[in-house]
């Protein structure tokens, strides 16, 4: 529910409609009945308040259709998630930074590594043939 008032697409939709209708029920009165009159003005601005308003509607469907879908549920919950757990459980700074590079290996140990793979690729290539059955003396 909270989400649902903190929403500024809702609370713009709705104040839109409230003020519009707030308007006609202001401008109603200024209508007369004896001798009938009509202010062109605030009934042009009524009806420019209601366009208004139906484009708002159009936009809040919208709205509402793109935040009912799954992945965007996901991210708020994601989003409401990381901040409660970084209010909970702060981090310090230090935390966030990237270790230092390390040292590339020399070109010496390099071929020790190389070599080091290469037998270990030849011993396990013999352990997966299959051997020839031996004869039991």
């Amino acid at each position: 529910m909270s989400r649902f008032v903190r929403d500024e697409a809702r609370q713009t939709t709705l104040g839109v409609f409230v003020g519009t209708f707030v308007y006609c029920l202001l401008v109603l009165p200024a209508i007369g009945t004896d001798p009938p009159s009509v202010p062109a003005l605030a009934v042009s601005t009524g009806v420019g308040l209601a366009l208004l308003s139906l484009g708002y509607l159009v936009y809040f469907i919208h709205h509402i259709a793109r935040n009912i879908q799954a992945n965007h549920i996901v991210d708020m919950i994601t989003t409401d998630t990381e901040l409660v757990i970084d209010q909970i459980f702060p981090r310090p700074a230090e935390a966030f930074a990237r270790p230092a590079p390390t040292e590339a290996i020399p070109l010496s140990d390099a071929a020790v590594v190389v070599s080091f793979a290469r037998r270990t690729r030849r011993r396990r290539s013999r352990l997966s043939e299959p051997s020839a059955p031996r004869a039991h003396p």
